[in-house]
């Protein structure tokens, strides 16, 4: 566990990709994104992209973790790629 985490993090074996839509919180408009799953908490998980992604509300097409939303709090380039951290959000 490192200095800026609460939680234990699990980096995922093998290809997980996943499918995503943002509700940006800039424009209020809903993005599509596939996506590679990184590492994963209890919390939230981080995810690759092959496109920049803004922060905004975030719904998964099948359950990531366990939780079916989030809220994308950052983005960022990372070589040729983009890393995001999703937070998930208990939905009822």
């Amino acid at each position: 566990m490192d200095k800026y985490r609460d939680t234990n993090r699990y980096p995922i074996q093998g290809e997980h990709s996943c499918s995503l839509g943002v509700i940006t919180f800039k424009q209020l408009e809903w993005v599509d994104h596939t996506v590679r799953i990184m590492d994963m908490s209890k919390g939230g998980v981080k995810v690759e992209s092959k496109q920049q992604m803004e922060p905004g509300f975030v719904w998964f097409n099948d359950r990531v973790g366990g939780h079916k939303g989030g809220v994308l709090v950052w983005c960022r380039k990372f070589d040729e790629k983009f890393l995001a951290g999703i937070r998930f959000v208990p939905l009822s």
